[in-house]
Formats: C-alpha cells, sequence, structure tokens
C-alpha cells in the first residue's frame, strides 16, 4: 500500500499546490483499479489501473454527504482500446468509504453505459 500511495502523491504532486486539499484512496476487492486520488481545489484526479497505468481526470462535483464527502470524477481516455471514458462516485457510509465506477463508449456524440466497475470499500486519507 505505501507504493501505491508513493505512486499516486508523486502524479498529484506535479499539478498540486502545497496547500491543497487532497485525497488519495486504495480500492479494495477491484480487478480494474487500485487507487483513486483527488484535489478540491485543482479540480485535478488520477486514477491508477491495476496494469499500473495512470489516468488523469477531473473532479466535476465535490459535496459534504451524511458525515463525510462525495465527490464525482470523470476520466476522459485518448486512445484507449475499448472505452472511451469512465465515471466514479467516491462517497462516506459511516466511517467507511465506497468507490463506485462504469465506464462509457461514445457514439456519434451520445454516451452508452458499457461496463460497471462494481462498488467497492475503499481506505481513504485526507493530506
Amino acid at each position: 500500500m505505501k507504493k501505491i500511495i508513493s505512486s499516486i502523491l508523486l502524479t498529484l504532486s506535479t499539478t498540486i499546490n502545497i496547500y491543497a486539499s487532497q485525497y488519495i484512496c486504495k480500492i479494495n476487492d477491484s480487478c480494474d483499479f487500485t487507487t483513486i486520488g483527488w484535489n478540491t481545489v485543482t479540480k485535478t484526479a488520477k486514477l491508477i489501473e491495476s496494469s499500473g497505468k495512470v489516468d488523469i481526470g477531473k473532479v466535476t462535483l465535490s459535496r459534504k454527504h451524511d458525515e463525510g464527502f462525495k465527490v464525482n470524477i470523470d476520466i476522459k481516455y485518448v486512445n484507449h482500446s475499448y472505452r472511451d471514458m469512465s465515471e466514479f462516485i467516491i462517497f462516506t457510509v459511516g466511517k467507511e468509504h465506497r468507490v463506485i465506477g462504469a465506464g462509457f463508449i461514445i457514439k456519434d456524440g451520445k454516451k452508452y453505459l458499457d461496463i460497471s466497475y462494481g462498488n467497492h470499500k475503499a481506505d481513504c486519507l485526507s493530506l
């Protein structure tokens, strides 16, 4: 886990102000992704795939949820072999965090659901 957190911190640090509010979540039991991180000030986001590939995205919505937060993140792929974009929502449930994601293809300017990444427990840190 230290390697994953170090990797995403290094990746995020290239675009993040030192005073920004940053979050990193290790996604548990996902076959597709290991880590997602974002910055609430710059609205930048990074997703680490299970293969180690880093995808860049943006925070599209951030708000309070119960006693924690809820954030929406969009990832638009360039030259991805089978998907055009993905959307994720990260939120708190009690003292736990969850990550739900879905992948989309875009045809003739319209977005179509292609795959669900599931609903996974996540270990999140705010920095």
